[in-house]
């Protein structure tokens, strides 16, 4: 949460890093190196919401959208776009604003617009990425009726909605969730569309794509009051074609209701009301059919295998360090989970396969605090070959910091790595200009170290187990020292004070 009741980060979840370490190996460094910062556009504005929406403008890049709010009325909202590109830079190239501005029904409140961005991929069947955005709050012609504005994308993009759609009647609040897949099989994304409330119960709506599509609405499911907190879907784990799609429940253990994907969409739920919650869906076995790890409260995680009968058999444990998983794709070659242990500031790097390896393989530190659950896999936005991965940070205001992960040799001589993970210690810290670091188990080790940025700035060989880290040249701040045994590593925080 962003510090406001209605903002949303983006899915929660795990990384499920697939990552290409040619060359990345025990002895490599992995870190997080900075690509640029995107600060708000104006002053008093807050991060509603991060997506990235596809290749929008069709150049071959994947391009990012932002949600934005002043944080006072008459309120300001807007999306911005920021194209992919060789040359990309932390300018939009469009904004948009559709459904901004002071409600004449409801003044001094805001629209929601922008708070949720769903990406649709090919959405008309014109072969181009496309993109929905709500205003789950606006007034049209009665109280809180809620739009939907879709955009489609091409060559030469512009910001006026290709498709509008308007909630009916009072506290419609169409747009309060988005999310989109191939529902029916044929070969386009759907939209599908949460509104009402707790109080009136929940509308749950598809709109099917097609060439070209419209704003009727093809499937249509009410919830007696409840409380549901996401739409989902995208996710094929019968490997059928045809993607599944539901919900998730706000109460309890956040129970999931699906329904399995068709020709002819079904009004009769596959399962009602799981008692788990899906972090990622991945094909982990590279059989073509959709695999998922699963949360059951109190139990742990498991993988979950897909198949051609859609089951909910825990297939492998999967003992998980740090917490919401996500997708980040690197070049695609090897997968990797990670968990973003954002307490401790590090992400959590774990092997793949089947049986998955439940040890972790590396950890990297980062040294800020970020709002969302998770960072954002961005896709290779600058065209170098490794995707990047996006936190959106508090200080000193809200921006958006841009990352990828990257390697580093380091001495290839095994000897100087300690076979199993020793206890990392430093005297003093924080410290004034240098400090002792010290390591037990071993005599001779290479300690790494990194600043706040993820960028590793020196290395140190260690000594009888110790090393000493000579700061004078600089800057006060927070670092990190890290050193590697074998697939184990150890991390402490350096804080230098001058």
């Amino acid at each position: 949460m962003l510090g406001c009741p209605r903002i949303i980060t983006n899915i929660v979840g795990f990384i499920l890093l697939m990552a290409a370490f040619s060359g990345a190996n025990a002895q490599s460094d992995i870190y997080l190196q900075q690509i640029t910062t995107i600060p708000v556009p104006y002053d008093n504005t807050e991060i509603t919401s991060i997506t990235s929406v596809g290749d929008f403008n069709a150049d071959g890049f994947p391009d990012l959208a932002l949600g934005t709010r002043n944080l006072y009325s008459p309120h300001f909202e807007a999306v911005y776009l920021y194209f992919g590109g060789a040359d990309f830079d932390s300018l939009p190239d469009l904004v948009i604003t559709d459904g901004s501005g002071n409600q004449t029904l409801c003044p001094g409140y805001s629209t929601g617009f922008g708070e949720k961005i769903t990406s649709l991929g090919d959405y008309n069947g014109d072969g181009f990425d496309d993109f929905a955005v709500s205003a789950w709050d606006i007034c049209i012609t009665t109280l809180e009726q809620g739009r939907i504005y879709i955009y489609f994308g091409g060559p030469n993009p512009d910001t006026s909605a290709d498709i509008v759609v308007t909630g009916s009647g009072s506290y419609a609040r169409l747009g309060s969730s988005l999310s989109s897949g191939d529902f029916n099989g044929d070969g386009l994304n759907d939209l599908i569309v949460l509104g009402g409330d707790v109080y009136y119960g929940y509308n749950i709506q598809i709109f099917l794509g097609g060439n070209p599509p419209d704003s009727t609405r093809d499937w249509y499911y009410h919830v007696q009051p409840s409380n549901i907190f996401d739409v989902i879907g995208g996710f094929d784990p019968n490997g059928d074609g045809r993607d599944e799609f539901g919900w998730i429940n706000n109460y309890g253990n956040n129970p999931k209701t699906i329904f399995l994907g068709g020709d002819t969409l079904s009004h009769q739920p596959l399962y009602p009301s799981l008692e788990w919650y899906t972090f990622l869906n991945f094909d982990f076995t590279g059989d073509g059919i959709d695999d998922f790890i699963k949360y059951i409260w109190g139990s742990g995680y498991y993988l979950c295998l897909g198949g051609a009968t859609f089951d909910t058999i825990s297939d492998y444990p999967i003992s998980m360090l740090g917490a919401y998983p996500f997708i980040y794709h690197w070049d695609g070659q090897n997968n990797k989970i990670i968990g973003d242990d954002s307490y401790n500031h590090r992400l959590i790097m774990h092997n793949i396969g089947i049986p998955p390896d439940t040890t972790p393989y590396t950890y990297i530190p980062y040294s800020f605090d970020h709002l969302s659950n998770k960072p954002l896999d961005a896709g290779d936005m600058n065209g170098d070959s490794t995707g990047e991965l996006l936190f959106v940070c508090t200080t000193p205001v809200q921006h958006v910091m841009i990352f990828t992960i990257a390697t580093t040799g380091i001495d290839e001589d095994n000897s100087s790595l300690p076979s199993e993970p020793g206890l990392l210690s430093a005297y003093p810290n924080p410290f004034n200009s240098s400090t002792t670091i010290s390591l037990t188990g071993t005599t001779r080790a290479d300690i790494n170290i990194f600043d706040i940025t993820g960028r590793r700035v020196t290395t140190l060989k260690t000594d009888a187990g110790k090393a000493i880290w000579d700061a004078a040249g600089f800057p006060s701040g927070s670092y990190f020292a890290r050193t590697q045994a074998g697939q184990n590593t150890q991390s402490i925080k350096l804080i230098l004070l001058k």
